[in-house]
């Protein structure tokens, strides 16, 4: 399909390892003309604070309780991406507690295409459906889920346009905007960690058919990310190996131009060890 205009966060939600009150000042100082508001703790926090814009909440920051030490940071909507940057620039090691990832789709019948799309993928993955919202006259907005809410990786697909007409949001927005929104929430400690790293697109690697769904609407191969739920530490080896990369890449990297291949270097680097060890 490749027809696409873009692919960004709609939700952004984190775990950060750092003070509140540096989080709120750097938060603020990324939204221009924005201030801190206290608000009410939620899910288990003692405490929070939203930045907002006169009555607008950019995005919400919450801490202490039963929680744990990280520091939870949220946004969704139009100031995802914005916070999601933020977070990203100065807290790279943060863990990725739940991204949605968006797609929007502005033609006619896009509703009967994508729809379609979401139910053969479910059936191909055999994966769970559940359809929301206005079936028989369609004029207050339809929805169809793919997966379960409680799975890492679950596909919403629904016609953006009516809602925000619906809800008084804007009457400008085309009825045949359709939005297809890949939720995303981690499990696993190491997995949050990585799935921080990852764009939007990239994201959606995350299961089999949201990376097919992102060959058909992004005409672009995402690569897998694989064991999400069960990505394990790395080895006292794979860390020795990393940091040999990283400090000698280059030297490697010469050694490629002079062998002529990466097959070659370890061929040579096998001659190398295997010398070294009568010495």
């Amino acid at each position: 399909m490749g027809c696409a205009t873009g692919c960004d966060f709609d939700w952004y939600k984190a775990g950060v390892s750092d003070s509140p009150d540096y989080i709120l000042c750097h938060l603020m100082g990324g939204f221009e003309m924005s201030s801190v508001v206290s608000s009410r703790p939620r899910h288990g926090y003692a405490e929070a604070a939203d930045v907002v814009i006169g009555d607008r909440r950019l995005c919400s920051v919450q801490w202490g309780g039963n929680t744990g030490d990280r520091v939870m940071v949220e946004s969704s909507g139009f100031e995802a991406p914005r916070l999601a940057s933020l977070v990203r620039s100065e807290w790279p090691q943060h863990h990725l507690l739940r991204a949605d990832v968006a797609i929007d789709i502005d033609l006619p019948d896009a509703w009967d295409s994508l729809s379609s799309m979401a139910l053969n993928l479910a059936d191909k993955y055999d994966l769970k459906t559940r359809h929301v919202g206005d079936y028989h006259r369609a004029k207050e907005g339809r929805s169809i889920y793919v997966g379960s809410r409680q799975s890492s990786v679950m596909l919403r697909v629904y016609e953006k346009g009516i809602e925000q007409r619906v809800k008084g949001i804007s009457d400008d927005t085309s009825v045949d905007l359709v939005r297809v929104e890949t939720e995303i929430k981690p499990k696993k400690s190491v997995a949050r960690m990585h799935c921080a790293t990852l764009s939007p697109s990239e994201l959606l690697g995350c299961a089999p058919f949201t990376t097919e769904m992102a060959k058909i609407l992004l005409d672009e191969s995402v690569e897998r990310v694989v064991g999400l739920n069960r990505l394990k530490r790395p080895s006292d080896r794979d860390r020795a190996l990393a940091a040999m990369v990283k400090q000698y890449g280059k030297h490697l990297d010469s050694l490629r131009s002079e062998e002529g291949s990466w097959a070659a270097v370890g061929d040579a680097l096998g001659r190398m060890l295997e010398g070294s060890k009568g010495r």
